[in-house]
């Protein structure tokens, strides 16, 4: 009865669903994955972020004793703003484009690249190098420390400011021939008027398991469906083998 499914096209749609049926389990599996990693950093947050602030050397020592993980430490430092200030491109804040203020920030016998706020593509259009400059004097800073990222190119010439795409710290230290940290300082309140607070991540689950839950049912949709059509082909075949026998006699 089911002889024609190992004919070679009908072997061919085996492998195509059973690839299919694999791909949509593994994708499950790696938002149950996600699922996880989310709720991991939901509790980091909430352990984290509203701590009461240490100062630079005493959170940087929090996160070698964590496994240098840095996410989320809260900081308070006073000190200056040194060097240039630059642009962390490629951001949003609830879909609209635009850049970071990036400036390295001495305190004590360290330095760290401060993420002053975020401002709008039109809003850094409309600004000038002035506009954009660091507040001058001393300074005291509260924010969270986050790890730098890997790769990023520098481009020139936008309103005075040069940018680079990825907040690459490494990148910018050899930039600047500045000796910094290697995290970044992520400002809770700019103090100026023309960049806006870049928000922390909300602590929710997200979709992932809304994801997970699509993909298990788009695989059992396959296991139960491809049978039940080998099925219908089956029977169809089996009632046309008599009708043509039938006509031949």
């Amino acid at each position: 009865m089911y002889r024609f499914a190992l004919g070679p096209k009908w072997l061919l749609s085996h492998a195509f669903v059973l690839t299919l049926f694999a791909t949509m389990i593994f994708l499950g599996v790696w938002q149950l994955q996600r699922l996880d990693e989310r709720k991991e950093t939901n509790v980091l947050i909430s352990q984290r972020a509203d701590a009461e602030p240490s100062g630079l050397p005493e959170g940087l020592a929090e996160a070698d004793a964590a496994g240098g993980d840095v996410r989320f430490i809260r900081v308070e430092m006073t000190g200056s703003y040194v060097g240039e200030t630059l642009f962390i491109d490629n951001r949003t804040i609830e879909g609209s484009p635009g850049s970071w203020l990036a400036t390295p920030f001495e305190t004590g016998d360290l330095t760290i690249v401060v993420m002053r706020g975020f401002v709008g593509r039109a809003t850094a259009l409309g600004a000038s190098p002035a506009d954009l400059a660091a507040p001058s004097g001393v300074q005291t800073l509260t924010g969270l420390l986050q790890p730098g990222a890997s790769g990023g190119a520098f481009a020139e010439g936008r309103e005075g400011l040069a940018a680079i795409s990825r907040p690459n710290i490494s990148a910018v230290a050899e930039r600047l021939q500045l000796d910094l940290v290697a995290p970044y300082f992520q400002l809770e309140e700019p103090a100026e008027s023309i960049a806006t607070p870049v928000p922390r991540p909300s602590i929710d689950n997200g979709p992932h398991l809304s994801y997970a839950v699509q993909w298990f049912l788009f695989a059992s949709l396959a296991a139960i469906g491809y049978p039940l059509i080998l099925r219908r082909v089956a029977r169809e075949k089996s009632r046309v083998r008599p009708e043509t026998a039938l006509s031949r006699s």
